[in-house]
C-alpha cells in the first residue's frame, strides 16, 4: 500500500548478488531475517505479496524481523523485476541474485535439491537458519510458527 507508514523499498548492494548465500546473511549480522525467495514468473509468489499487509508488517517489527525479497530472475530480467517490486510494493530489503547466490542458497537452504518458491527462510541474529522452510504468510499458522522458532 502506498499509503503504509511501512511504505519502504531498499535495494541491497549488488555485489551481494554475486556472493555466498552466508556471505549476504552476514552482511544483515545482527538481524533477525525473514527470506522470502521469488520470481517475476511466479504467480503464487505474487499472489503471497498481496498478504503483506500493515497487520503482518506490525507483527515483523514487533518481533524486530528485517524483511529480505531475493528475486532468482535469470539476468536480462532486471526491468521486469523492478516492474514486479513497484507494482506489488512489498517492503523491506530487495536483492536479485545471479547465479552463484542462487546456486549457493540451493547447496545451504536445500542441502543441493530443487525447492520450490516461493520458499520463506527465517534467520535469527547470529546467521542461523531457524527454519528454511518456514510457511507462506497466507497460512493460518505463519505468525505462531515465528513465535515458537523465536523463543
Amino acid at each position: 500500500k502506498v499509503d503504509s507508514k511501512y511504505n519502504r523499498v531498499e535495494f541491497v548492494d549488488t555485489k551481494y548478488s554475486d556472493s555466498s548465500f552466508q556471505d549476504l546473511i552476514k552482511s544483515f549480522n545482527g538481524k533477525i531475517m525473514l527470506i522470502d525467495i521469488w520470481a517475476s514468473w511466479c504467480g503464487p509468489c505474487k499472489y503471497e505479496f498481496t498478504k503483506y499487509s500493515d497487520d503482518l508488517y506490525e507483527f515483523l517489527a514487533e518481533k524486530n524481523i528485517s524483511l529480505l525479497f531475493i528475486s532468482i530472475d535469470k539476468p536480462g530480467k532486471e526491468n521486469v523485476w523492478r516492474k514486479e517490486l513497484e507494482w506489488f510494493n512489498v517492503n523491506g530489503y530487495h536483492l536479485r541474485a545471479n547465479k552463484n547466490l542462487h546456486n549457493s542458497i540451493i547447496k545451504e537452504i536445500s542441502e543441493g535439491k530443487a525447492y520450490s518458491i516461493p520458499r520463506y527462510i527465517l534467520i535469527n541474529e547470529n546467521g542461523e537458519v531457524l527454519s528454511n522452510n518456514l510457511g507462506k504468510p497466507s497460512s493460518t499458522d505463519f505468525r505462531s510458527k515465528i513465535n515458537k522458532l523465536l523463543n
